[in-house]
Parts: C-alpha cells; sequence; structure tokens
C-alpha cells in the first residue's frame, strides 16, 4: 500500500485556499468540490505515481486539480509526498520545494 504524506507547507497552502473559498463564497460547496478533486488525483496517483506531468526535478511531478492548482509530488519507494498546494496564477519565482 502506497502511503500519502504532506508537507507542512502542503497542507498550509491547502488550509488557506479553502478558507479564502469558504469566505469568498460564504458556503463550503467549492471547498468540497475542491477537497473532492484532490482525493480523486491522491488515489489515480497511489495507482500511477507517473501520472503527473514530469517537473525539471528529480521524482518531481504535478498533478493539474481544477484549472487552477497544482498538486506538487514526489515518489519514492512506497511513499508519495506532496510538497505544495499551488494556486497556478501566482508568480512561479515564488515557488520553492523546500
Amino acid at each position: 500500500m502506497i502511503k500519502v504524506v504532506w508537507s507542512k507547507k502542503a497542507e498550509i497552502e491547502l488550509r488557506k485556499i479553502i478558507q479564502f473559498w469558504d469566505d469568498k463564497n460564504g458556503s463550503t460547496i467549492y471547498s468540497k468540490k475542491l477537497i473532492f478533486n484532490i482525493e480523486l488525483a491522491i488515489n489515480l496517483i497511489k495507482r500511477n505515481p507517473n501520472l503527473g506531468v514530469k517537473s525539471n526535478m528529480q521524482h518531481v511531478r504535478m498533478r493539474l486539480i481544477l484549472k487552477n492548482y497544482y498538486l506538487i509530488y514526489k515518489v519514492e519507494k512506497k511513499q508519495i509526498y506532496i510538497l505544495r498546494f499551488w494556486d497556478n496564477r501566482q508568480n512561479p519565482i515564488r515557488i520553492s520545494l523546500r
């Protein structure tokens, strides 16, 4: 069984994005849709770790979620590390995987 581990940075980014949409929309409908699509993507990645687009970093891939977000992950043996949950409307220079 492949284990999925979220980095602290990715967890914080996801929480901020969820909170933003909850506040903006005054409901949790979009946030629930986003979470559902993240879970769907993770389940697909578990079955096929090479599903995402290759990045320029070794073993790091990206999976697009709902047009505006990337799940950036690294595959190692029996674990998938979620490194970032990235809003692709942000300046890419700001992205750091550390």
